[in-house]
């Protein structure tokens, strides 16, 4: 069966090492967060859905502290190593450490992150957490320099097994698309990645560099040699030198002989073994202490008489370390991998300036890369000049400021007319209105300024008057003769954290207010915990935005208020999806659900809904159920926007029919087989929906009837699965909007089409006798509860047909499409228009509505001849997988991912709409196994839009024995169980299929049930003066597991289900 895609290599470990605890934590919860959020992004990261990610702190590290004793690189990747075995041999379920073959078969990243001595910007991050100026667009957060080595590693390692280890001190960015210069090395030993550079001052005074054979093996490791080493070490090939890179991959074989030390003095006081033994640690650096024992120059290293010996491991303890590296690594084959030309940008910054000047470097390099060159987070007006070669990143600009070339603006605020020269560095600093900042100017936040450098010294806690004086001496101090300025002992947090608020309320307002497709998890995270902009003043704002967004996005806006409400619980409170009717809230519900859409009423309900939620921040209990109320919200504006598709409900007068003769209304089922969820509110009329379905007869026969008759009497007669209701009284019709409430549906439905008015004080028998008489109906389906196969809506689509009939009404199928979307959103089931569509019109169609409001749903056909739709069926087979599909709370879960857009549901909602675009001309080209992979490729959609559990472990079991006799396959709906829909690639194949799932998994196949297909080229029919629905029962009831169901049961499992 082909593959829509193909999946990437992942890593099966990640390890995080880091000299804080708190940093690794960070980190890792970071990547798990990218992981469930930003799917894709963590895929172009090479993490999976199965990838293990371990953070490592490295020993002697008390929670949130430095490290009490530096164990250097070398201890850190010991302890990583050692980390991952433990791991392993946990997930091998044996007791003690895998010694000898724990790396087999397993693709392992290491990321070395550390405490970097270099300051860039006077905070604890580091290096290796630092922001820089990269955003990934699958992502609206940034992006550390921990993050652009997994990135770079990704695209380095080759997708044999083998454990790759990379250090955060290094800035480089790796080209996508370039090959691997590791890709034609075998893996064996140790292979070092080492990056051609110009053999200047500037380059060999600041990183080691590697002296090479020509077969590529590493003869010495040199560490900052200096011009005078290159010449003396012949280190230089036509005025080049190979410098270290952070890059190392290991064999399986060598990542065993590290470990092999881990037990060993004084190796042991690298790891936590150490740490818990109270060892004395050594330091030992990855580079000149691991790589540089493998070298054939490893003599010198052990007498200590090597350049790099003499500033490390001198006293006996080192020695004794020397000397055992050097047995341990003797025998392990260390190469260089290089590429022939140097596309890397690279860099080992060891100063502040040097940090900026490589951000710019990375900026310019990013600009080329499609994955990390997104957008720059920053505020700047359209009256400001930005020169092409400056960058403004993460930064807030007021009116007519300019930037020159060669300038670095990250994460500053900048008053309004301020003018930045050329190569000036401005980084975490705030300037007031008009200041000039000379060409070649550096301003930054806190830390030790440079050597010569004058400082200013501020406050370490700003207040408004501060600030001014802040101001004023900035100005005093820029002029031509200082073009160094740092300013010390500034409030970093405090600055950092108000700026950051601002531009993440500029860009929520952006984004809802200009109804974009981006995702704001991150600025609502940051938000909720901020301690500069309380929460109040936040949900104040996305208040203000309710009063100005338009209608369309009106509803988004409110799950945008949910999401927030979510985020100041922190994880607690309980579960997002619950009860939204507490009767604290009803008034303001009751207000919007009575709004004539004008503005000052809006405003009205909107103050209704802050004054209430003031009460519900407390706890984090409250929070949340305040979160579901918003939720709700969001649902009731949903079904006013659906709402807008009926303002008038047109009919024409139909023929009389008899008091006492039963109309029927029979429809097909509905298989869907491209597009569904984008036919769901609020995402249909917010981006515009675009499905393909087929309307299907099971075993022969249509599983939909509805029944309705007048009756003499003026009451209502409405039959269910728990016996009869009637009801003779209008405020017996008041519950129609609960679907537990007797016959919900049946009295949704007279609501809808305005034939009964619930709140009229009109009694209800003048009401029935304007209509011709009392009612009696009844709805019965064959179909299993949570089929999939759109049951629920199409019962209310053939008792819409029945009664309208009964009482002389003909509606148009378009009107009759838009009444059926008002009674489940009458009914709070909030599902989309394409399952009725599917029973009321025969054959295979589209169905689609345009992003816009009022909602206008429109239906076209294909034309297909007869005979496609007969081999179409034949190489159809209809299994029920033997469970309902009762995934509660899902439609609401996804609605929640789609209202946040993030990036992997936005990508899929417009993934669906181009599948089914592709399936419309397959169809049109009859082509069988092209229709087959186009529903495969919807199934995996309908997975990422769906989340875990949309295919249960026997739909699994059964499509591995399968998978070579069908071109595709889909569970029916939103996936979860009920009915599974197989395209085959040979015609008839119900019985061959059987006897296969039979044959190979007896278990599973046991609970399958096998049906015949067939598209459906009629529809929905109407019959009158038909026979009554209990003398059809007995040729009605034809698929032989499922009783005839009540319309009463199939809508209690829509409300608790949901449908695409």
């Amino acid at each position: 069966m082909a593959q829509p895609q193909e999946q990437g290599t992942y890593w099966d470990i990640i390890a995080i090492s880091s000299g804080r605890r708190s940093d690794t934590t960070f980190f890792y919860e970071q990547l798990e967060k990218k992981r469930e959020q930003a799917p894709r992004w963590a895929e172009q990261l090479g993490i999976g859905p199965t990838t293990l990610m371990v953070p490592v702190p490295d020993p002697f590290t008390e929670d949130g502290c430095r490290a009490v004793t530096q164990v250097g690189s070398g201890g850190a990747a010991l302890n990583a190593i050692l980390h991952v075995a433990e791991q392993i041999s946990t997930r091998r379920d044996v007791e003690n450490l895998c010694v000898g073959s724990a790396f087999s078969g397993y693709r392992i990243a290491i990321l070395l992150c550390g405490i970097s001595k270099c300051d860039v910007g006077g905070s604890e991050l580091g290096k290796a957490f630092a922001p820089l100026p990269l955003n990934p667009p699958s992502t609206s957060g940034g992006m550390c320099n921990a993050e652009l080595a997994l990135l770079n590693l990704q695209r380095l390692a080759t997708p044999a097994p083998a454990v790759w280890v990379s250090s955060t001190e290094w800035l480089m960015h790796v080209p996508p698309g370039f090959p691997s210069p590791f890709a034609n090395i075998p893996v064996d030993g140790i292979t070092a990645l080492a990056l051609p550079s110009p053999a200047t001052p500037a380059v060999v005074d600041q990183h080691g560099v590697y002296k090479i054979r020509q077969d590529g093996q590493i003869v010495d490791v040199v560490f900052r040699p200096g011009m005078a080493g290159i010449e003396r070490d012949d280190l230089a090939r036509n005025g080049q030198v190979l410098v270290i890179a952070p890059v190392t991959r290991l064999a399986a074989g060598a990542a065993e002989a590290l470990l092999s030390l881990h037990n060993q003095v004084p190796f042991d006081a690298c790891t936590y073994y150490g740490s818990d033994s109270s060892s004395q640690t050594v330091p030992i650096n990855f580079y000149l202490d691991f790589l540089l024992a493998c070298s054939t120059g490893r003599e010198r290293y052990v007498d200590g008489t090597h350049p790099n010996a003499k500033s490390a491991m001198q006293t006996a303890l080192h020695a004794r370390a020397r000397a055992a590296l050097a047995k341990t690594m003797r025998a392990l084959p260390l190469t260089a991998a290089y590429p022939g030309f140097p596309p890397y940008v690279h860099s080992y910054p060891s100063t502040r300036e040097e940090w900026l000047t490589g951000c710019l470097r990375l900026h310019a390099a990013s600009k080329k890369d499609p994955l990390i060159g997104g957008a720059e987070r920053s505020r700047v007006p359209a009256s400001c000049a930005v020169s092409p070669t400056g960058v403004v990143f993460g930064s807030w600009l007021g009116e007519a400021c300019t930037v020159g070339s060669e300038s670095l603006v990250l994460f500053a605020e900048l008053g309004a007319g301020c003018v930045v020269g050329d190569n000036c560095r401005l980084y975490h600093c705030v300037l007031p209105p008009n200041t000039i900042v000379p060409h070649g100017t550096h301003l930054g936040l806190a830390g030790d300024p440079p050597s010569g450098v004058p400082a200013v010294t501020a406050s370490a806690q700003l207040t408004g008057e501060d600030r001014k004086q802040l101001h004023a001496a900035t100005e005093h101090i820029i002029d031509d003769d200082e073009r160094h300025i740092w300013l010390v002992g500034l409030a970093e947090e405090r600055g950092n954290r108000k700026l950051s608020d601002k531009l993440d309320v500029a860009q929520v307002r952006d984004v809802l207010l200009n109804e974009r497709e981006t995702s704001l998890t991150d600025q609502l995270g940051r938000l909720s915990v901020s301690t500069v902009t309380p929460i109040p003043a936040v949900l104040t704002m996305l208040d203000n935005i309710v009063l100005q967004v338009g209608d369309k996005g009106l509803a988004r806006v409110m799950y945008i208020i949910a999401d927030f409400l979510a985020c100041c619980a922190k994880g607690k409170g309980g579960l997002r999806s619950g009860p939204n009717r507490n009767p604290r809230w009803l008034p303001a519900l009751q207000a919007i659900e009575a709004w004539d859409g004008k503005k000052e009423s809006r405003k009205q309900w909107v103050a209704m809904l802050a004054e209430e939620r003031r009460r519900w921040l407390g706890s984090p209990e409250s929070l949340i159920r305040a979160a579901r109320h918003f939720e709700g919200v969001a649902a009731t504006i949903t079904a006013r926007c659906v709402d807008t598709a009926l303002d008038v409900i047109p009919y024409t007068a139909a023929a009389e029919v008899p008091v006492g003769q039963w109309v029927k209304v029979a429809a097909p089922a509905r298989i869907d087989l491209a597009g569904g969820w984008t036919d769901t509110p609020p995402v249909s009329y917010e981006t515009g929906g675009f499905v393909v379905n087929a309307a299907i007869l099971i075993n022969g026969a249509k599983p939909l009837q509805a029944y309705c008759r007048l009756l003499e009497e003026p009451i209502l007669r409405l039959w269910t699965e728990a016996g009869e209701t009637v009801v003779r009284e209008t405020g017996d019709m008041q519950d129609y909007a609960s679907p537990q409430a007797p016959a919900a549906i049946m009295k949704a439905a007279l609501v809808a089409m305005e034939a009964i008015d619930p709140h009229s004080s009109v009694p209800l028998s003048e009401q029935l006798k304007a209509l011709g008489g009392g009612l009696e109906m009844q709805i019965l389906s064959t179909l299993p509860v949570g089929s999939g196969l759109g049951g629920s809506s199409i019962l209310g689509s053939v008792l819409l047909q029945a009664i309208a009939t009964a009482i002389r009404r003909s509606y148009t199928k378009d009107t009759l499409v838009h009444l059926v979307l008002r009674v489940e959103q009458l009914l709070t089931s909030a599902g989309g228009w394409q399952d009725h569509i599917g029973g009321m019109f025969g054959g295979i169609k589209t169905c689609h509505s345009a992003p816009k409001l009022p909602l206008e749903v429109k239906v076209d056909p294909l034309s297909c001849r007869p005979e496609l739709l007969e081999r179409l069926s034949q190489h159809m087979v209809l299994v029920y997988s033997g469970r309902a599909r009762l995934a509660r709370n899902l439609l609401q879960n996804v609605l929640r991912r789609w209202a946040a857009r993030l990036p992997d549901v936005v990508d899929t909602v417009s993934g669906l709409r181009n599948n089914a675009a592709d399936l419309v001309q397959a169809v049109l080209q009859e082509n069988i196994p092209a229709i087959g992979w186009h529903v495969m490729k919807y199934w995996q959609q309908k997975q990422a839009m769906a989340g875990a559990g949309a295919e249960p472990p026997v739909v699994k079991q059964v499509m591995a024995v399968w998978d070579k006799h069908i071109h595709g396959y889909t569970l029916g709906g939103a996936g979860g169980g009920g009915f599974i829909v197989l395209v085959t690639k040979e015609p008839n194949m119900k019985d061959a299929l059987k006897s296969i799932a039979l044959g190979h998994c007896s278990e599973a196949a046991s609970a399958l049930r096998f049906y015949d297909i067939a598209i459906d080229p009629e529809g929905m029919t109407t019959e009158v003066d038909a026979c009554s629905p209990s003398s059809c029962n007995s040729s009605f009831n034809s698929i032989p597991t499922a009783a005839v169901h009540s319309a009463q049961a199939a809508l209690a499992a829509f409300a608790a289900t949901s449908s695409t």
